[in-house]
């Protein structure tokens, strides 16, 4: 309820509820002061919350049908019905008053909700719409970067020392992982405000797959990491959203690869199963604590896991929503001591 810090609402309501007392025993009983209630109950409406505004009305409708009781000794407990009557009528006033109070209290914090709420609405929209545009720019400037380091190594402005050409490879894979990054944070964005939704195409998950390794090989080669690719199926066939699959897989291997230590295996598997495929990303990096392995697919947890690259987290949270959503299951298991198997399934059809 509204305050108001020139008086206290309490103290206005008490003094008022006492001086209509005083002044009702004061008067004959034929003066019906008892309309006086109204003033402490429209305090009460508007600075007291709900329900305990009711109790002066409740207060205010038992002094004036008291008050209608005959004053002398002698009839003590005997009624004037005139005077009753009118009084009851006053009772049913402060009552009818008590609801419309009420009625308008409510009505203007209803009022302030939706103008709180349209604010908070259109706040949020501002934002998101600011951010997109943000996200834009940085994968624009990202995109120019990357191709001027690219005139760069081809000898454009001149011949490119083994020492630079390192230095402008690992600035490449620096900005092709900031587009990644931002793309990911774009997807997640959209898919929470929107909902996932998916562009079912007939596509071969053997070529989605080499595309995805297109994706690290770079990171890959760096690190002297050898990506090798384990085809297990008799067909390859299935019925997904493609660009999302790639983005699964991308995300699998890049955390696979930044894991591995310098000089290891990733090993990139597919099985063909009788209504799904089974798809693994084994490295050979760090393990995962087992208390840890309930929320490596948060999206709020993933930073506190001891095992940890940089911007994977929000790729594994990412994965299992696609995941999900095109009917499969994902999950993660240690190997022995070192390393992990990121795995999950995915259907052949829609037709289950």
């Amino acid at each position: 309820m509204r305050q108001s810090s020139s008086f206290n609402p309490h103290w206005s309501i008490v003094v008022s509820f006492i001086a209509i007392l005083i002044i009702e025993a004061i008067v004959p009983d034929e003066y019906v002061i008892s309309y006086g209630f109204i003033v402490p109950i429209l305090l009460a409406a508007d600075h007291i919350d709900y329900p305990r505004n009711q109790w002066v009305s409740v207060l205010a409708v038992i002094a004036t049908l008291v008050s209608g009781l005959s004053e002398q000794p002698q009839q003590v407990f005997q009624l004037h019905p005139e005077i009753f009557v009118n009084r009851v009528i006053v009772s049913l006033l402060l009552l009818a008053v008590t609801w419309m109070s009420q009625r308008q209290a409510s009505s203007i914090e209803s009022i302030d909700y939706q103008a709180i709420a349209h604010h908070q609405f259109a706040l949020m929209e501002s934002r998101s719409k600011f951010i997109d545009a943000m996200s834009r720019d940085f994968i624009t400037a990202f995109l120019g970067a990357i191709e001027t380091i690219s005139t760069f190594r081809q000898g454009d402005f001149g011949v490119v020392t083994p020492a630079q050409e390192h230095a402008l490879a690992v600035m490449s894979r620096s900005h092709r992982l900031g587009v990644h990054q931002i793309e990911i944070m774009l997807d997640i964005k959209s898919d929470d405000e929107y909902g996932l939704c998916l562009n079912y195409q007939r596509t071969d998950l053997a070529i989605v797959a080499k595309s995805a390794i297109d994706h690290v090989t770079d990171l890959a080669t760096s690190r002297q990491i050898e990506i090798q690719f384990v085809n297990e199926n008799d067909t390859t066939e299935l019925v997904c959203d493609p660009a999302r699959i790639d983005r699964v897989l991308t995300s699998l291997l890049l955390n696979a690869v930044s894991q591995s230590p310098l000089g290891s295996q990733v090993i990139f598997r597919t099985i063909d199963l009788p209504t799904d495929y089974l798809v693994q990303v084994a490295d050979f990096g760090r393990a995962i604590k087992p208390e840890d392995l309930p929320d490596i697919f948060s999206k709020l947890h993933y930073n506190r896991i001891s095992r940890h690259a940089k911007g994977a987290g929000s790729g594994l949270y990412l994965s299992q929503k696609i995941i999900e959503a095109h009917g499969g299951k994902i999950w993660v298991e240690p190997i022995s001591s070192v390393g992990v198997t990121f795995s999950f399934t995915i259907p052949k059809a829609l037709d289950r």
